[in-house]
């Protein structure tokens, strides 16, 4: 029981760091698409929200 429980810990913890990495990657391309997409400067971005 106890190797079952560190098993499925180490799993646990292996797609979350998928999911938090596959979640930034989106972020920065939509980020980088909309920059490229507006060609306003990124304060212009980061101030308007």
């Amino acid at each position: 029981m106890h190797k079952y429980a560190l098993h499925l810990q180490k799993i646990i913890n292996i797609v979350s760091i998928l999911f938090l990495f596959g979640y930034q990657m989106v972020v920065v391309r939509n980020f980088f698409l909309s920059q490229v997409g507006s060609r306003r400067p990124i304060q212009n971005q980061l101030y308007n929200g």
